[in-house]
């Protein structure tokens, strides 16, 4: 019997025999193992950011910045080494000491603070303070009023530390980059400029600020000012990728139709889960829908209607941009640049604009709601056989924009205009079917509408309105005139929306076609805790600014598909130890046995 069968023996009574004797079998699955943990390890700060940067060339006065606030109108105010900066979301305005000594402006380039109180914005330099009316837009001096002066915090710079609406603490520092801190758990992560997806430009961090809706800024040392979007992105998924969808909606009650701009249609089941059947058309469909009488009807761009799938060829019109069935099953086809057909008869032709259609919509009155590029046309009363129509538009104040791009009214009655380039408008419906008046308000994004070119509305089971535009989405609360931003995808093309392509799924998830697919949204995890009825004084914020670009998509690691497929492995890794174990332990007892 050789030495190590000896020593094998007189450790059978211990509960390490095993693991001494088989240590050269089991090393490489003990190296397999470290290898999964340190994957593992490295999934846990999977954060992702995307960075927008603002320098001196995008107009900020100077790059290194020390100080952030926003003021009662939403605007950032930047202090920097050289001059105060104002950025209301589109363009910085800079100030600095003015030459002529009869000008009331700042006493020096060099910022340090600033402060808001009354109206009034406190600025400190390097050689004392200015006073800015925010109302009036003007310095004043309040050296004549008897004013009492601000007391500045001591620090020339603003609070390193913030806590975002995460619950997250972040903190800058002077040269060792940015800490964020899951205050629920503990977890710490680092950030430097050599760190795996990084969102900074130095290490050298000045300052930090969260504005009200909860994006992060921060101050650099000599190189400009950062913007980050925080955006929790559970409840949203992909499909479809690489697709540039055009047309996304419901076909009878259990179909959805998907259409991409290369002429490719896809009927889906209702979930959008299964294909159900594929077509190749010649141009894109731009919508679709069964009449009464169950017949197909498809409508494209550039090649006019095809009708149970044979291309009717003597159509007047050849661009279909949006069909509506009323509530009598009659068809209303909505051209672009033919105006508005019924029953063979044509509507909105008088006006150039006006025969330019983009969307239909039937409020629960009867009238047919017509958005053009020369406003919004109401048909009154359709089904009275009366062809009283209402002309909503730019020439009667109404309207800020004179193309509008979608329509869609919510389940109050409301209806939503997308006007392009200024935001959107809510008419209300009662009050136009009461007397036919016309109570409109428009919101932009001077009301935190991430972007002005609305593209498509979808309500969700909550009562929220989903408002995707040319670059990012808003949810908006109508009881609190308040709205929510996000950017889903890190994909800039997953960011932006196609027009009329957003529709409502039976389970209540949202879905929008976008230029790289089709993204689902679950509402319910975006709604939280927050409701369209009952107004807290929590719900209202002052106007904002527009944000646009800025992304910081935060993943839980331990649901992503690397995290999965490592718990595959040390499972099957765990099975063939013990299998390994188990066979050498017969081995080894029949070895004793042997012996004696």
């Amino acid at each position: 019997m050789d030495y190590n069968s000896k020593v094998c023996i007189l450790l059978a009574n211990t509960k390490y025999y095993w693991l001494i004797c088989n240590m050269k079998h089991l090393l490489p699955y003990i190296l397999l193992i470290v290898a999964f943990v340190s994957n593992i390890t490295d999934l846990k700060a999977d954060t992702e950011f995307q960075l927008t940067q603002f320098t001196t060339a995008d107009g900020l006065a100077n790059n290194t910045v020390r100080h952030i606030l926003q003021d009662s109108k939403g605007r950032l105010w930047i202090s920097t080494m050289n001059g105060l900066s104002r950025y209301d979301g589109n363009e910085f305005v800079n100030f600095a000491p003015n030459r002529d000594s009869h000008e009331i402006s700042l006493p020096s380039r060099k910022m340090k603070r600033t402060l808001e109180r009354n109206g009034m914005l406190w600025i400190s330099t390097g050689n004392g303070l200015a006073c800015y009316d925010i109302n009036n837009d003007r310095f004043v001096d309040y050296s004549k009023k008897n004013t009492d002066l601000p007391t500045f915090p001591t620090t020339y710079y603003d609070v390193r530390t913030i806590v975002d609406k995460q619950g997250r603490t972040w903190k800058v520092t002077e040269n060792d980059g940015l800490y964020i801190i899951n205050n629920k758990t503990g977890e710490i992560e680092h950030f430097t400029t050599s760190t795996k997806n990084s969102p900074l430009p130095t290490n050298a961090l000045k300052c930090i600020f969260q504005d009200k809706e909860g994006v992060i800024w921060i101050g650099t040392d000599n190189l400009g000012l950062s913007q980050i979007k925080v955006v929790q992105n559970d409840g949203v998924k992909y499909m479809m990728e690489g697709e540039n969808i055009r047309m996304l909606m419901h076909l009878g009650k259990d179909r959805i139709a998907v259409g991409n701009r290369s002429g490719d249609m896809w009927i889906y089941d209702s979930s959008l889960k299964k294909v159900l059947s594929t077509t190749k058309r010649e141009k894109s469909t731009y919508c679709i829908l069964l009449d009464k009488d169950s017949t197909l009807w498809e409508g494209t761009k550039g090649a006019g209607i095809y009708i149970n799938g044979e291309h009717k060829a003597d159509s007047p019109f050849i661009d279909i941009y949006s069909m509506h069935k009323d509530k009598k099953g009659d068809l209303w086809i909505g051209t672009f640049g033919a105006g508005l057909f019924h029953k063979g008869k044509a509507y909105l032709t008088n006006d150039a604009d006006s025969k330019y259609i983009r969307s239909i919509a039937e409020d629960k009155y009867g009238n047919l709601w017509v958005a053009t590029s020369n406003g919004v046309y109401v048909m009154n009363d359709i089904y009275k056989g009366k062809t009283d129509i209402t002309h909503i538009s730019t020439k009667d104040g109404n309207l800020y924009s004179k193309e509008l791009r979608s329509l869609f009214i919510d389940s109050n009655g409301n209806i939503y205009l997308a006007e392009t380039g200024e935001g959107f408008a809510i008419v209300d419906g009662n009050k136009y079917n009461k007397n036919r008046e016309i109570a409109i308000k428009h919101y932009t994004d001077k009301d935190s509408l991430i972007n002005t070119m609305v593209q498509s509305f979808v309500e969700d089971n909550d009562g929220f309105i989903w408002i995707a535009t040319e670059f990012g989405i808003s949810k908006f609360n109508l009881s609190t005139e308040t709205m929510k931003s996000y950017f889903f995808s890190k994909n800039m093309l997953n960011n932006i929306y196609s027009e009329n392509c957003g529709i409502r799924l039976d389970n209540g998830h949202i879905a929008f076609g976008t230029n790289n697919g089709i993204i689902i949204i679950n509402p319910s995890v975006y709604n939280k805790g927050e409701k369209t009825t009952d107004i807290s004084a929590d719900d209202v914020t002052v106007n904002g600014q527009k944000k646009s670009g800025i992304v910081y998509v935060m993943s839980k690691w331990w649901k992503s598909p690397w995290a999965i497929m490592c718990y595959v492995a040390i499972i099957i890794l765990i099975f063939f130890i013990r299998r390994k174990i188990k066979r050498d332990n017969s081995r080894f007892h029949k070895a004793i046995k042997e012996l004696n």
